[in-house]
């Protein structure tokens, strides 16, 4: 006979018998094993002599729980009840005859529902890769390895804004009757929007009824090859070339616009000056745009009292959460040099004034 653990030395699996129950029919016959979650039900044979068996796997290890010969069955009162543990007991009925010979009836009770059990498996890897706008099919394979028919509810958690839909031979499904021991194909639709975030995210994909399965797919959502045409912002000067004198200020209108096809989000304008010159934006940001939409900001630059005359550059750019500006807009800044006809002109003017007194007094003394 086999080897097992004998399931007496494990104290917290004694039977003390079930309470609420859950009722399943089953008829095995000979050759013939059932696999229910933990418990294993065996009607076989080994050096000539037929017997039936019960064991469970418990933290890795098998323990044989019931192990009844064919004479033994024989001889039994039926119905008999088998105390298998305190979440089951089996019913013999009575031994049946089929193809293979004897077969027994039971009738499986148990405290919990054991008899439905389910397995989902992929063939796809750990870590799928997928554009923004674009989608990717999981296939996904779902078995129901219990002994009764289940449907299953089919969904996914996860914290993107992608939708997940599951397909059943072309048709779009939210649920999908598996029988006992039979497996189907599906696959799982992940359609990622244009205006998701980039990023690493986790997806479990499940399947419940009286049993629940589920298989963890990491995917990579990058932007698309054509992202940078959907996400465009833009600035414009109204001014290119701007002049101002030491210490004076000046206003250089400039609008900010979004120059894609979908929202961008969290705008943000700098402005880029040279050293010791002061800058100040009237709006320097915005928590949205939307398509073709825009705004004006006005960008104060003054120049030191001691700047030199000369060619200055500001520049200004602006930034979102999608995209930024590829060049910034370059605003030329002349410093000018004083001029001295100010100066010249009121001297003139002054010596003039002398010049007509001296010359009226000489006339005056004729």
């Amino acid at each position: 006979m086999r080897k097992y653990i004998l399931f007496l030395t494990v104290i917290s699996l004694m039977s003390v018998g079930v309470t609420a129950q859950n009722t399943q029919e089953l008829d095995l016959s000979y050759g013939e094993e059932v696999e229910l979650n933990e418990y294993t039900f065996r009607y076989d044979d080994q050096d000539g002599t037929r017997y039936f068996e019960v064991t469970v796997e418990r933290d890795g290890s098998t323990f044989l729980v019931e192990q009844q010969t064919q004479d033994e069955l024989y001889d039994l009162e039926k119905p008999h009840t088998f105390d298998i543990s305190d979440e089951l007991d089996i019913e013999l009925k009575e031994m049946t005859s089929d193809k293979n010979g004897v077969g027994l009836n039971l009738s499986l009770k148990a405290s919990e529902n054991i008899f439905a059990d389910a397995d989902m498996s992929t063939s796809a890897p750990d870590r799928v890769f997928v554009g923004q706008s674009e989608e990717v099919d999981i296939p996904l394979t779902l078995e129901n390895t219990g002994i009764v028919n289940q449907t299953f509810s089919l969904g996914a958690v996860h914290n993107t804004s992608a939708e997940v839909s599951y397909n059943f031979q072309d048709f779009n499904v939210t649920k999908l009757k598996v029988d006992n021991g039979k497996e189907e194909s599906i696959s799982a639709k992940i359609d990622v929007p244009e205006t998701a975030k980039k990023g690493t995210y986790h997806f479990e994909l499940y399947a419940e009824d009286k049993s629940r399965v589920s298989e963890n797919i990491t995917v990579e959502i990058r932007e698309s090859s054509d992202a940078s045409e959907r996400r465009r912002i833009s600035l414009d000067a109204e001014e290119s070339f701007i002049g101002v004198k030491p210490g004076e200020e000046k206003q250089i209108p400039v609008r900010v616009r979004n120059r894609g096809t979908v929202t961008i989000d969290n705008i943000e304008v700098d402005v880029e000056a040279p050293e010791g010159w002061e800058t100040e934006l009237t709006q320097s940001s915005s928590p949205s745009l939307e398509q073709y939409d825009s705004f004006r900001t006005m960008v104060t630059v003054k120049a030191p009292v001691n700047a030199q005359p000369g060619d200055n550059f500001v520049e200004v750019s602006a930034s979102s959460d999608e995209t930024a500006t590829e060049e910034p807009e370059r605003v030329r800044v002349e410093v000018q040099q004083e001029s001295n006809l100010r100066y010249i002109g009121l001297g003139i003017m002054g010596f003039s004034l002398v010049l007509l007194i001296v010359v009226y007094r000489r006339l005056g003394r004729r």
